[in-house]
């Protein structure tokens, strides 16, 4: 009985240490790590968007952090609700990914989530909130995530409100850029780490 009862406790605190390992505590969600751990296995027919809310740090200087966690908790609510998803997941803080796991029209499905949004306010706490997002989107590559996400921080440079759907011929040399410039940095931090500046 001892033995049952040490094994019951193990296989309990390993299945609360996957579960951690695998879901964002606030709202429950999965997280990035998961979402890593999908596209691994085949993501070749995926369509993923990438959305972040904006100006949320404002929100939370505003309103606080305890308004901003109610506010996060009723946007992954509406994410998992609203859009036909396979799966819902939070990136970081004001962060998420919606998962198709086949091909989907990402521009209508944006401009709906888009149309839902401007359409509807958050109740909390007898406050009326309206809430925008830009959005990152991108189908069947082989690095979803990282160009789903590489997709978002385009819309944010073209302004609020704003999605940018990921088009290997153009946004590719932006990757590239990237790549110079983490060489280059590292370059330059090894010479002053090795005083050769």
């Amino acid at each position: 009985l001892a033995i049952f009862s040490d094994l019951t406790e193990l296989k309990k605190a390993q299945q609360e240490a996957n579960y951690l390992a695998y879901h964002d505590q606030l709202t429950k969600l999965e997280n990035k790590s998961k979402l890593a751990a999908t596209l691994s296995n085949n993501a070749s027919n995926y369509s993923l968007i990438h959305l972040d809310i904006n100006n949320f740090n404002y929100i939370n200087i505003a309103y606080g952090f305890e308004f901003g966690d109610k506010l996060l908790k009723q946007i992954s609510k509406t994410l998992l609700e609203e859009f036909d998803t396979d799966d819902v997941f939070r990136i970081n803080s004001d962060e998420f990914a919606l998962l198709y796991k086949k091909k989907v029209d990402l521009e209508e499905m944006i401009r709906k989530i888009q149309k839902y949004f401007y359409d509807n306010s958050f109740h909390i706490d007898d406050i009326l909130l309206n809430v925008s997002l830009n959005y990152g989107a991108c189908r069947c590559t082989s690095n979803i995530l990282e160009d789903a996400s590489l997709s978002l921080k385009i819309s944010k440079e073209l302004g609020k409100n704003r999605y940018h759907i990921f088009d290997a011929k153009t946004d590719i040399l932006k990757k590239d850029d990237r790549n110079k410039f983490i060489t280059a940095n590292r370059l330059i931090l090894d010479a002053l780490d090795e005083d050769m500046i």
